[in-house]
């Protein structure tokens, strides 16, 4: 296009007609139109427009912009289609509209090319990271975890009380451990103070049987203080150079679970779940290297001392060339959660425990002392947990324990119906859904109580037995039109239970069929 134009005003100049003049403009206007390119038609030039004009005109764009765009009504009955993710107006918070163009946009699409623009722009200024340097530009610290308003232990275990039935000495422990440990976070420490007390993280360690609400406390905490939470299997986990995830993966999956910020990222709780599966039992010797058990203990040291941790955002094992990202463990809260199966025996034998005649609910040791037998692992010490196989440099960063009781029968009633999201609620809840009411007898309950206690599953197992109740009246419920409450008593939940066997008339008749002698 340049060399078109300079050749023909050089071919202009040449040329003494008027008439030739007068060709080569017009040919210029034509070939100046077709580019959107202002022209000056007294002498042919094109001039590029001021940066006052482009301003002008940028400015006069986006004022008829915004005079075309509305916001979609979400109470009407007619409901819009997002042009860019294909979700409808009544789905989604906010739909942006150009009726005349007929483009809907959502508000959570808006959100998502803003953040694209702003990323774009960033990487033309040389950015490295352009993402991350958006998101802390944007973010305020005062939006940032609960503003120095810390719940203080009492209102943190009042909150547990609607969710976790019983475990007081799970929730009391809990509740001093976090609270203290973000009032440590948000103390403003003066360096030039010289009798300035710094303070130590406190990581936390919860032992008890599967299913009593270990990892259910935490996450309940989380959810209180509204910071980002994680709970990782630590059986997955293996040494660096081996086949599994690193341990620094652990605050790469923090950071997703922040949404990439760092601050919220450094701030978050970690469960780390089966941390009894570390241990090595046994005194004899092993030449192999344990590269699933103690060296991911020795991998997990720094962390929970808190140290600068180089992650990569999409997680996964590092790469040479892959964009890092360094994120500060100080202020990360782990909590390390197990069974530690056999720890009983250990404690026992410390504690030289003297069974009295046949109750086995009660003992003494050798000082006379009075010891719960049924629940003996609440005298758990730091000793007992080296003799499970942890390594003496991991207890130590693990300074609060604590433990979770056995669930019993009155417990397990409770947690059916009491919790704010119990699990009856739940069911009842879905049953609503469907226009029906879902009426349970007491004895019912009982049923579904015995029969998770003898099951040994804890809390888990009772919605099990509940969904083997419920399952055929869930599939019929919706389809049927004459009933509007379903009534589970002990004669519908025997016929259920009888389902699950074969009919002795039925067997003989199959039996016959196979030529099978009775």
């Amino acid at each position: 296009m340049t060399i078109e134009l300079s050749a023909i005003k050089r071919r202009r100049k040449r040329l003494q007609n008027v008439q030739y003049i007068e060709d080569i403009n017009s040919n210029i206007l034509r070939m100046a139109k077709k580019k959107n390119t202002p022209i000056d038609s007294s002498t042919g030039s094109t001039d590029q427009p001021t940066n006052d004009e482009k301003k002008r005109t940028r400015k006069s764009r986006k004022q008829k912009t915004m005079d075309d765009l509305s916001i979609v009504d979400n109470k009407k009955d007619e409901y819009h289609t997002c042009s860019i993710c294909g979700r409808k107006s009544n789905e989604v918070s906010t739909m942006i509209c150009n009726a005349d163009a007929n483009v809907y946009v959502c508000s959570d699409c808006i959100e998502n090319i803003y953040e694209l623009a702003m990323s774009r722009e960033a990487q033309l200024r040389g950015d490295l990271d352009p993402v991350r340097k958006f998101r802390e530009e944007d973010s305020d610290d005062s939006d940032v975890m609960f503003n120095s308003n810390i719940p203080t232990p009492h209102q943190i275990k009042e909150y547990l009380d609607q969710y976790v039935i019983g475990q007081d000495d799970a929730k009391i422990t809990l509740s001093v451990a976090v609270y203290n440990h973000y009032k440590r976070i948000m103390q403003k420490v003066d360096e030039n103070d010289e009798n300035a007390v710094t303070l130590e993280k406190n990581n936390i360690i919860i032992c008890g049987n599967s299913g009593s609400g270990k990892t259910f406390l935490c996450k309940t905490i989380a959810k209180m203080l509204q910071v980002p939470c994680i709970s990782v299997d630590i059986t997955g986990f293996s040494a660096a150079g081996y086949v599994g995830e690193d341990t620094e993966s652990i605050i790469s999956r923090l950071y997703n679970a922040a949404n990439g910020d760092i601050k919220k990222t450094e701030m978050g709780i970690c469960i780390i779940d089966e941390f009894d599966k570390l241990g090595r039992h046994g005194a004899g010797a092993n030449i192999t290297r344990d590269v699933n058990g103690i060296d991911v203990q020795q991998g997990l040291l720094k962390l929970l001392e808190g140290t600068d941790v180089m992650i990569e955002p999409n997680g996964g094992r590092r790469h040479p060339e892959a964009e890092m990202i360094k994120v500060n463990t100080s202020n990360v809260m782990f909590i390390c959660l197990g069974r530690f199966s056999g720890i009983e025996e250990i404690i026992r034998k410390r504690l030289n425990q003297k069974t009295l005649g046949f109750d086995l609910t009660e003992g003494k040791n050798e000082d006379g002392q009075i010891i719960d037998n049924q629940n003996i692992i609440r005298y758990a010490e730091a000793d007992d947990f080296k003799k499970m196989g942890l390594i003496q440099e991991i207890v130590g960063r693990l300074p609060v324990i604590t433990y979770v009781n056995p669930l019993t029968k009155d417990d397990l009633k409770r947690i059916l119906l009491e919790p704010k999201n119990s699990i009856m609620k739940q069911y009842k809840k879905l049953f609503e859904l469907s226009g029906k009411k879902l009426t349970i007898k007491d004895d019912v309950y009982d049923y579904i109580v015995d029969k998770g206690y003898h099951a040994d599953t804890g809390a888990r197992g009772l919605r099990t037995i509940v969904e083997s109740i419920l399952k055929q009246k869930m599939f019929d419920a919706p389809s049927e039109k004459d009933s509007e409450e379903v009534i589970i008593d002990m004669d519908y939940v025997k016929k259920v239970e009888s389902r699950n066997f074969l009919d002795p008339s039925k067997k003989v008749e199959i039996d016959k069929k196979r030529k099978i002698t009775l």
